[in-house]
């Protein structure tokens, strides 16, 4: 039914949970120029249980505002260019290493844990452009010898099953023998936060500490002051920016890479495309492919580019997000009249596969067949205004420009280091809701391209344990 129609209501007791795939509702909701949307209890209740103030879940308001510029300031073009880049390029490097050496002695390695790899990069680029320094999970995610990247990983389960049941006591955050996960991370930030400061306060300290720190997200909400009034971020609000930051900052990104993957591998043809693209840009970048002036040329990698945009229309890491009617106005939305309190549920996902202008050049066209080159392309650029997969408005996402910094890094390097990618899952691999919307199983076989450094980049044969 929710991809039959623009809009299915459910009408309940107190108040209807309405559903909306409509392209130009959504983005007229999104928009909420005239402020009668909030965000919706499915989404505050069980975000907040987590971060209590956190970005996705809080209303619009000067601290929410705030808090969003601070972080927007801290991973602005800027930074990324100057100081993420590089510590994006080693954590691609290593999540390549990682597949070579779980199968040292062969040119084809199994995976069918790509989106466990793919979670643990992105932890470990955000705790490194966070704090400075890495957690390290893409080498160790067990509970026993990694208790942050461990305790992180169980926060999402935690918050999907919130999600689907408030009230669900199955899914507390004290359920291990380790103690309560939230509280965990929550002493692992303030930990940091102490050290940031100490070292901020202390002008003894040598100059390599001070660089160590003033590159790092932290110090940039450290030392943030409202334009409009000068006021910093208090302790609690950086502590929320930091978790927002860990839980959806690395989820979300993860979820992309890794159904641009499995994509990819489903589809050789449009990944030789993409491999010959990667292999004309090294030829012409004299070995510069990887500085981030040339990376985040948004011309850099376009058929890639096309290719992580398909991906993420057909699986948008955030399928729906909610919104709440909180004004005492008449609304209407598809025809259908609304009332305070109404919860709207925006249909990302079913609006990228329902809406006519999927078409491509007026053409009817498969919107379930990833068409990247014809969809995503300078005679097509009406696909650009017909997918949300960032959402829209005030509330966009903040890691839009980290995930495709983030995705040409790995997947060039990928397709670089490898001959190629092939599905050999017996079916085409299907989404499953855990948070984000995250490939289920599947099995991708990666053939790397035999050479004469083949035993010196597997002899340090650290055994990934996701």
């Amino acid at each position: 039914q929710l991809l039959k129609s623009n809009i299915f209501a459910i009408d309940l007791p107190n108040n209807a949970m309405i559903y909306v795939s409509d392209y130009d509702e959504i983005k007229k909701i999104l928009i909420n120029k005239d402020n009668i949307y909030g965000k919706g209890p499915t989404t505050i209740i069980p975000f907040q249980s987590i971060v209590p103030l956190h970005l996705i879940s809080l209303p619009n308001n000067y601290q929410h505002q705030t808090m969003r510029t601070a972080v927007l300031n801290s991973i602005s073009i800027k930074n990324l260019n100057d100081n993420i880049m590089p510590i994006v390029v080693k954590h691609a490097r290593i999540f390549i290493k990682q597949i070579k050496n779980d199968s040292p002695q062969l040119l084809e390695i199994i995976i069918s844990d790509i989106d466990k790899r793919c979670r643990a990069f992105a932890l470990d680029v955000m705790s490194e452009a966070l704090f400075g320094k890495t957690w390290n999970a893409q080498l160790d995610y067990t509970k026993e010898n990694n208790i942050n990247a461990y305790s992180l990983s169980e926060i999402m389960y935690i918050l999907h099953y919130r999600i689907l049941d408030p009230n669900d006591v199955g899914w507390k955050s004290n359920r291990y023998d380790k103690g309560d996960v939230i509280q965990i991370l929550e002493n692992k930030i303030n930990k940091e936060i102490v050290q940031h400061k100490e070292i901020m306060n202390n002008n003894n300290n040598n100059n390599s500490n001070k660089k160590l720190f003033q590159d790092d997200i932290l110090f940039h909400l450290l030392t943030y002051k409202n334009m409009d009034d000068g006021k910093a971020l208090s302790t609690i609000e950086i502590q929320n920016c930091c978790m927002t930051l860990l839980t959806m900052g690395h989820e979300n990104i993860a979820t992309a890479l890794s159904w641009t993957i499995v994509l990819l591998a489903e589809n050789k043809d449009k990944q030789k495309v993409c491999k010959q693209e990667t292999i004309e840009n090294t030829n012409n970048s004299n070995n510069n492919i990887y500085k981030a002036s040339y990376m985040m040329d948004e011309n850099s990698f376009s058929k890639l580019t096309a290719c992580f945009n398909e991906a993420i229309r057909m699986y948008p890491s955030v399928p729906a997000v909610t919104r709440q009617i909180i004004s005492d106005q008449d609304t209407t939305i598809c025809g259908y009249e609304m009332r305070k309190g109404d919860e709207i549920v925006l249909n990302i996902h079913g609006m990228h596969r329902l809406n006519d202008k999927m078409n491509i050049h007026g053409k009817k066209t498969d919107v379930n067949e990833f068409c990247p080159f014809l969809r995503f392309n300078d005679q097509n650029p009406v696909l650009d205004q017909v997918t949300l997969p960032f959402s829209f408005g005030k509330r966009s996402c903040i890691g839009r420009n980290l995930s495709y910094l983030e995705m040409k890094v790995l997947l060039s390097l990928l397709l670089k280091e490898f001959e190629y990618i092939e599905s050999i899952s017996p079916t085409v691999v299907q989404p499953v809701v855990l948070v984000s919307l995250r490939p289920s199983t599947h099995a991708l076989k990666f053939v790397w391209k035999e050479s004469k450094n083949h035993h010196d980049i597997c002899t340090n044969n650290n055994k990934s344990r996701l």
